[in-house]
């Protein structure tokens, strides 16, 4: 995606040679945190994970959070995450897509089914497993895209939440000596 050229274009500047591999974003968390990879592209900044990773001073990308559903689907969402307590809502594991989202399924209002990835997700939203999922819509667009199934999804709006991804690097990492050139 966009975060992955981003982060391509920021290292072949500083003359970095990286290499890419793409894994389950829970696994990828685990793995900078022990210093086993160098940094996650497209990550949300927390207070968690500012422990174990660093962060440049701008953000790759400003990113929206949006619920997916089948393109038949009459569900309606006019941003309030009440509404959508009658659906089990998909999720991508080790994601947090808003304080409010997390506070409402942590206190069993909302209803959800977790996958390791947004890839899982659009599967089983077209095989009419759950009737809606939430994931960041620039991903779901592309992964969606790269499917082909971009024309049986449709995006609800409003955004439940807007944020800024960026460049995480493992705090152990060799790559940390360049935080302040990324």
């Amino acid at each position: 995606g966009i975060a992955t050229d981003m982060m391509k274009e920021v290292f072949a500047r500083l003359h970095v040679p990286i290499h890419i591999q793409q894994l389950p974003f829970k696994r990828a968390l685990a793995e900078i945190q022990r210093g086993t990879i160098d940094g996650i592209s497209g990550l949300g900044k927390n207070a968690e994970r500012e422990h174990y990773i660093l962060y440049p001073a701008s953000p790759l990308v400003t990113t929206k959070v949006t619920f997916f559903v089948r393109k038949d689907s009459d569900i309606v969402y006019r941003g309030d995450l009440r509404e959508m307590t009658q659906y089990t809502i998909g999720t991508a594991s080790g994601f947090m897509y808003s304080q409010e989202f997390k506070a409402l399924v942590d206190q069993g209002i909302l209803s959800t089914e977790e996958s390791r990835t947004v890839e899982s997700n659009i599967r089983k939203l077209i095989a009419k497993r759950f009737d809606v999922f939430v994931a960041n819509s620039g991903v779901t667009h592309n992964v969606a895209m790269q499917l082909g199934v971009s024309s049986l999804l449709q995006e609800l709006s409003p955004p439940i939440d807007t944020g800024h991804m960026y460049l995480g690097i493992s705090k152990k990492s060799p790559l940390a000596s360049h935080i302040d050139r990324i």
